[in-house]
Parts: structure tokens; sequence; C-alpha cells
């Protein structure tokens, strides 16, 4: 059998049969909400997902899911597992990623690759370009902005400076988006970034961080603030790092306790570097009774916590990188019935706004957080807000409209490639 690079299907052909798609996670897989959905989704729609991922945790090489085939890099151990990290290191040149990616597309005849995030972007485009097949990223991180967060925040490390060096990672995506054959965006902030810096509009389409409509639905006997007998309480649930915001929910609380009085409750759910820190000026606040933070918690403990709280915070300082993504949480948050109070970045403060779901703070700033946190005490304030959020999750921001708009792109995409010729990877 030739080994000459050609398309593997027809555009007529493609029409009637499945789709198969090669999907590269950087990571360990499983486990990650926004891969598992995507996979699932393709595959609900009757087309067949190989996912080439990391292995760092030294899983079977071969894996079959519900949502996909898992195909993983090698993994070893005793004296050589050094060598681990070096293997699974997403860069672009890494030979045992370009091997994995072009064994997949190879030996699986996938009709497209679609590649989660920048570092394995240029990999992805070089054996698309080699087998002939198109190329699409799923942008779930603004990634050069994602370095900067990391440097800003974080500890000071040599290695940084050459592998997550935001410079580099500029570079590359403005190679990458003008080269991709489509590349599915967060927001719309973020496909307007990537306009300017050179991306083709028609090759951008947005794919959410969003839930499906039923998700909350046979949990939603708990009425959010009706129970008068007990305090107003709020919930945040993900990492406790420095980036998120915590601290200034913490001088906010302060504030608020100040101003109105001690009937009011914070539960943190998550962990990160930030934690020890945050319960220490908790405690130096005298607010030990009044902000409990949890850890890492099961998904359904989780979901419990949320059901029974009144407001949910996506408290995030305002950064390149939250002004261009939007996390899981805030569709959660609205399609539970728990209304929102953000941090003002961009995305986040743009949809809360529009939809009516909650209210807007400045970051960093603990006197206005006391005072948006103090309208949302009124249980009618709530409820109103509340139902919005709901409505505008059944309209817009539903997983079923976002994996529509994957499917509906990829299919196109695989049509429209001709046999046996260059696609946009080489422009």
């Amino acid at each position: 059998m030739s080994n000459k690079p050609t398309a593997n299907v027809s555009p007529n052909n493609l029409k009637n049969q499945p789709v198969r798609i090669c999907f590269v996670y950087q990571t360990d897989y499983p486990w990650d909400v926004r891969v598992e959905k995507i996979a699932r989704g393709l595959t609900a729609a009757g087309h067949h997902v190989t996912l080439v991922s990391a292995n760092e945790k030294g899983r079977a090489r071969r894996e079959q899911l519900p949502e996909a085939e898992v195909l993983r890099l090698p993994h070893f151990k005793g004296i050589f597992r050094f060598l681990n990290g070096v293997i699974n290191f997403p860069f672009f040149f890494n030979p045992f990623w370009l091997f994995a990616i072009a064994r997949c597309v190879r030996k699986g005849g996938a009709d497209a690759i679609v590649v989660r995030d920048l570092p394995l972007a240029l990999t992805g485009i070089f054996v698309g370009w080699l087998y002939r097949v198109p190329v699409m990223m799923d942008m779930a991180e603004c990634y050069p902005e994602l370095l900067r967060n990391m440097w800003r925040y974080g500890n000071f490390n040599i290695v940084n400076v050459f592998a997550r060096n935001p410079l580099f990672a500029d570079w590359i995506e403005r190679m990458a988006v003008r080269r991709l054959d489509h590349t599915f965006v967060m927001v719309e902030e973020s496909r307007d970034r990537l306009q300017a810096i050179g991306a083709d509009p028609a090759r951008l389409s947005i794919v959410s961080n969003t839930p499906p409509r039923g998700k909350f639905e046979p949990l939603m006997g708990v009425a959010h603030g009706t129970a008068a007998s007990r305090p107003l309480t709020v919930v945040y649930a993900g990492w406790v790092n420095r980036g998120r915001g915590i601290d200034t929910v913490v001088e906010g609380m302060a504030a608020y306790v100040q101003q109105h009085g001690r009937d009011v409750r914070l539960i943190v759910i998550g962990t990160g570097d930030a934690e020890a820190e945050c319960r220490a000026r908790s405690h130096e606040l005298g607010l030990d009774d009044v902000i409990s933070f949890k850890g890492w918690l099961g998904n359904e403990q989780v979901v419990e916590y949320v059901l029974a709280s009144d407001v949910g915070l996506v408290p995030h300082h305002v950064s390149g990188h939250w002004n261009n993504t939007v996390p899981n949480k805030l569709f959660d948050y609205m399609a539970s019935g728990v209304v929102v109070l953000t941090s003002n970045t961009r995305p986040v403060a743009r949809i809360v706004t529009e939809t009516g779901s909650g209210l807007v703070y400045q970051d960093y700033d603990a006197a206005d957080f006391a005072t948006q946190l103090a309208k949302l005490a009124k249980p009618e304030l709530r409820a109103s807000m509340a139902e919005r959020a709901r409505a505008a999750v059944r309209a817009r921001y539903n997983w079923e409209h976002d994996i529509a708009v994957l499917v509906g792109v990829i299919e196109s995409v695989c049509a429209q490639a001709t046999p046996g010729s260059p696609s946009a990877t080489q422009g």
C-alpha cells in the first residue's frame, strides 16, 4: 500500500460517510470536561473520534471509551522514567507528538485534525500538510495571555524563559491562525483579537464553555434565596490561584460584614497557590465564621453547594487572559438559577450585563464588591435575575447550540477539502 499523502474521502462521499477526526490533546485524558463534551458530540453526530493524548500517568497506550478511542504517548518506568517529561512536553517539534499524530492520521485514515490549544498547533499543521487533511484548533485558552498570567502571578522559574515565553507564543499564534483551516474560540473578544493579528474572519467560530440545557433540571427542587432563616450564601468553585481574585473577595466580604452585618456566608471550593494566604487573611480579618474554605470536592458535592447558594462568584482579576475566555462556572451558575457577581473581565461582564443575570464590580475594589453584593441580598431581585439567566441558557448559552456549530463547521471543512490538493494548512 502506498504511503503517498492523499485526502481520504471526496467531498461527495463525506456527505454520506462519518468523518474521522484525529483530536490532539496535550494533557492526560481522561479527564477534561470540554474535550469530553466535544468528543461525545461528534460521536453522537455519527463521526469517529480518535484522541491522541499525553501519558504522564502511565495509562494503557490504547483505550476505547464511549466518546472516543484514546491513543496515548509512550510511558517509561524505572530508571528511564525521567524521560516522560520530555516525551509528553507539547512543543511543536517534539518527535513523539509528531509521530503519534502522523500515525493516527495515516493508519486511522483521518479526514481532519483538531488540535486543542496552541502548543501543538504547528505540529498538527505540519502533519495536515503532509497528509493533505484539514487542520482546526479548539482555542479553549488564549495561550500567550495565559503565559503572561503565569509570569504575572506565579513565582519566577528560569525554565519559563525558554519553555513558556509569551513572546514566543505570540509568534507561534500568528503563524498558526493564518494557516489553520478553522479556529474555534470561546467568546467574541477572542475572535476579534485573532482577527486583529491576521486570522480570516470566515475561519473563526464561537464554541463556548456552556452546559447542556437540562444539566440542572432534575436538581432544581432547591429554591435559591427563599429561606429567610439562613444567611445570604455566596459560592466560588474553581482554582484558588492568585489570578482568580479571591484576595479581593476576602477583603470585600470584610467590607460587607462591616457595613451590613454577619448574616452572610462565603463557600470557597477549590485549592491553589493563593489558598493559604487567603485563609490567613480571612482569619486575620476575623471572618472564620463567615468564609469557609472547602478544598477540592467531588463534582456532585460542588453541584449541591451551588444549588444551595444565592450568588455565584466569577472574581477573576482583569488580564489579557480573562479578557479572552470564559469559565464553565459562569454558565453553570446561570443554568442552575444562581445569580452571578463578577469582576469586570470583558466577556463575563458583557454576558452578565446583556442577559441581566447578575451584577459587576470593579476589579481590586473591595468596597464596590460589598456594594454590589448588598444589592443581591434582595430575594426579589435575585429571583428575577435567576429567571433571566435560565432563559438565556435555554435560548443561547447551551451546549446543544455550541456543539451544533462545531459539528457543522467540521463537516463543512472536510466536505470542501479537495482530494490530493493542499488544504489551508499550506496557505
